[in-house]
């Protein structure tokens, strides 16, 4: 009880001297007194997977180094909405492939404070598929190619554009109809700013890219990641007999999806001594599908661990206790009209962008957090 009195004194003398954002345990976007109080909870605990995020410092220590950090960004208000919308509506003629244009409009009235964008429409774009702008450039592991955007209007600040098709669909119909509107295509398409885009070493020595399906997914029949990471890697391998395994794939539509180690420590939220292995399965001749839709493979199984990646793409930059763990979506609904947006539309959209946060925070497992409101 004393060491949270202290806090308190402390808190308060502080908390009138603070201009940066940290500390916003609750991802409610704000530092407030919520924060403290969870804060407070965990101070002087050793750090473990569950109290991570209070580890400000990185020193594997919850202390009152900590507690300055933290009340550094106490009722900092930098994150608040600033129009008190939630969705920009663009209105365009452009050709359905435009995106670009759209991205510019929104730049001039809205200004450059977005880590991601994301795109949806009222009418019928007839994408082939879904997907993000800007992703994937660059080999070194958290850096892209620098100020992509640079000329739609963004400094260097916008990392990437998802394109999630026409918002009617949020909500309604078959699930397998409606899936690239969802926050599960989110999860993925905002993932692929960090992932996939890995080698490894292999137990000779050579370089390998084996971990992934067309080179920017984890490879998900032979891979296993241990969660239904939304990046791929999703089948879980176990022994039958020697050189026998059996792979069943974790559900993942519909279905809450959780980023594995080997995700989060791409995405900068994990420093690379809480990455586990990963199972990599390598064939034989013979791979069997089975009716219910699990495999039987003969072959050889891998234990990946991160430091094999490590060992072929170099440590992470910027790394784990420097990385960015809190960002910004401005959501977008590009339409035709103005004047015939219906508000079911954007319910719809709303409905949506808070849906993701949530799934994001637990996706991350608590370890970062996105604001969706502009």
């Amino acid at each position: 009880m004393l060491k949270k009195y202290v806090l308190i004194v402390l808190f308060i003398l502080l908390s009138n001297f603070v201009y940066a954002l940290t500390g916003d345990f609750n991802n409610n976007c704000e530092v407030d007194l919520d924060d403290f109080f969870l804060f407070a909870e965990h101070y002087n605990e050793s750090v473990n997977y569950t109290n991570l995020q209070f580890d400000l410092d990185d020193n594997s220590k919850i202390d009152v180094e900590d507690f300055f950090i933290f009340a550094d960004g106490y009722y900092n208000l930098r994150c608040k909405d600033k129009s008190g919308e939630s969705v920009a509506i663009i209105e365009s003629q452009l050709s359905i492939y435009s995106d670009s244009e759209i991205i510019e409009q929104f730049y001039e009235e809205y200004g450059d404070d977005y880590d991601f964008l994301v795109i949806y429409t009222d009418f019928d774009r007839k994408l082939l598929s879904i997907g993000a702008i800007g992703t994937g450039f660059g080999k070194i592991i958290g850096i892209r190619q620098p100020n992509y955007f640079g000329k739609l209007g963004s400094n260097g600040k916008l990392k990437q554009v998802a394109t999630l098709g026409d918002a009617r669909r949020l909500f309604s119909g078959p699930l397998e109809e409606i899936y690239p509107t969802t926050a599960a295509a989110l999860l993925h398409e905002i993932g692929h700013y960090w992932c996939c885009y890995v080698h490894f070493r292999e137990e000779d020595g050579n370089e390998s890219d084996k971990l992934l399906q067309g080179s920017i997914h984890w490879h998900d029949e032979l891979l296993d990641v241990g969660t239904n990471d939304p990046m791929g890697g999703r089948t879980e391998w176990t022994i039958i007999n020697k050189g026998v395994y059996r792979g069943i794939q974790r559900d993942y539509i519909g279905k809450q999806q959780y980023y594995s180690n080997f995700s989060l420590y791409l995405m900068g939220f994990l420093p690379k001594q809480n990455v586990n292995p990963v199972k990599l399965i390598v064939p034989g001749d013979d791979v069997v599908y089975e009716d219910n839709g699990e495999l039987t493979v003969v072959g050889n199984l891998y234990f990946i661990n991160i430091t094999d990646i490590i060992h072929i793409e170099g440590e992470r930059i910027p790394p784990y206790n420097e990385s960015q763990k809190n960002f910004r979506i401005g959501f977008i609904l590009w339409t035709r009209d103005k004047s015939k947006v219906s508000d079911k539309t954007i319910e719809r959209i709303d409905r949506m962008r808070n849906l993701f946060e949530e799934q994001w925070r637990v996706a991350t497992r608590n370890l970062s957090s996105v604001y969706t409101s502009l």
